[in-house]
């Protein structure tokens, strides 16, 4: 009797160890993306906004804004949400051209 009491003990045990640990996996997978220390400043490039969305003026405002990436949407584009901290997000406006800055 006092056997099967520790067996089921320790398979309960067992249990909650796992599920323990299921959700610290869960907890991680879910910080920020690019979290390496690339730091974004999105008011670094303001200069652009108004502009058309060329390749050229794209790569400066990365290397002004030290985004690791730069994300352009359109008006009204569907995006995903995950956030990463060294993006840069260029979003259009209704005539194609840069109408706001963030990082993310």
């Amino acid at each position: 009797m006092r056997g099967a009491r520790i067996t089921a003990l320790l398979a309960a045990c067992a249990a909650l160890l796992l599920v323990l640990q299921a959700c610290a996996q869960k907890a991680s997978s879910t910080e920020p993306h690019g979290s390496t220390g690339n730091a974004c400043d999105a008011s670094a490039a303001r200069f652009a906004i108004g502009m058309a969305p060329e390749r050229e003026l794209l790569d400066r405002m990365q290397r002004v804004t030290g985004a690791s990436t730069v994300r352009t949407t359109g008006f009204n584009e569907m995006v995903t949400k995950e956030y990463r901290v060294g993006r840069l997000n260029v979003q259009l406006g209704t005539d194609g051209r840069i109408q706001q800055l963030t990082c993310g």
